[in-house]
């Protein structure tokens, strides 16, 4: 909790300094209008900010005091601003993939319960045949919100096209168990990274490796699972997995680690639970 309120107070610091000068101690603050603070590319900020505000969202409903709770809820919209107004299609994705799932999984997702099947049953397939919908109706600006997530920051050339390609065709030199660290996508003379988190696990490790990175993140959502809005920051996250590498971008593994041990750790800075513990701790002597 600590480590992300840091994170929080820091960013919504230089968000409003960046109002006021584009750099501070000669790093930079904005990548042209967006806010993109001491990074060379702006998804290296805009990866952070989409799953951060999910992140200040849960730590706001868990935190007590009205104080810290304004804070937090706050600095999520913040966070949820810089994503949108960031100039990155992945993170505007992520804020709104995210909220979606967030809402879906509110309304819906029971992770516990006598009746937690059937709901769950029935929430999937209403969500499925809404989706399905969705999609015949607005299929054109769906297409054309799908070229522009995939290439962006493309260019002319159409880059990441021809650098999927050419990655795919050279994985399957060793579809088994991949080439193992570095680049490995022939490209212009020479050896590219392949901008594609789930292509980048085939190039290194092959099927063997991808399928264990989908068990992983099957792993992940089972535990995530049990608050909405830690599902909607590993689903903003998800975004980038798609169409970004982001394995190799530490604070998204910050994030993730402390997703996680949110999920796994029960309600922290609860007056109610320190109560019931004395109150049992007593009982048994």
């Amino acid at each position: 909790k600590k480590l992300f309120t840091y994170w929080g107070v820091a960013y919504v610091f230089l968000f409003a300094i960046s109002f006021i000068t584009p750099s501070i101690f000669g790093m930079p603050l904005r990548y042209d209008i967006y806010f993109s603070p001491l990074v060379e590319n702006i998804h290296q900020a805009a990866m952070i900010t989409c799953a951060m505000c999910f992140v200040m969202f849960y730590i706001g409903i868990k935190s007590e005091g009205y104080l810290a709770k304004l804070f937090f809820f706050t600095a999520a919209l913040l966070f949820a601003f810089m994503a949108l107004t960031s100039g990155s299609t992945k993170a505007l994705l992520g804020v709104i993939v995210g909220s979606i799932i967030c809402l879906i999984h509110f309304i819906g997702y029971r992770p516990t319960g006598s009746s937690r099947v059937i709901l769950n049953f029935i929430t999937f397939f209403v969500t499925f045949g809404f989706l399905l919908v969705f999609l015949s109706i607005y299929s054109d600006e769906l297409i054309y919100l799908a070229i522009q997530f995939f290439t962006e920051n493309d260019g002319a050339d159409g880059s990441r096209q021809k650098i999927y390609t050419s990655g795919f065709i050279n994985g399957l030199n060793s579809p088994l168990v991949g080439f193992g660290p570095g680049a490995h996508v022939p490209y212009k003379g020479s050896f590219w990274d392949a901008h594609n988190s789930t292509l980048t696990i085939f190039l290194q490790a092959g099927f063997i490796g991808v399928l264990i990175f989908v068990w992983f993140n099957l792993k992940v959502l089972q535990k995530l699972s049990i608050h909405f809005a830690l599902f909607g920051a590993i689903a903003a996250i998800g975004m980038y997995v798609i169409g970004g590498d982001i394995l190799r971008r530490l604070p998204i593994w910050i994030i993730l680690i402390g997703i996680y041990y949110f999920s796994i750790y029960k309600p922290y800075g609860s007056r109610n639970k320190l109560k019931m513990s004395k109150l049992n701790d007593s009982i048994k002597q």
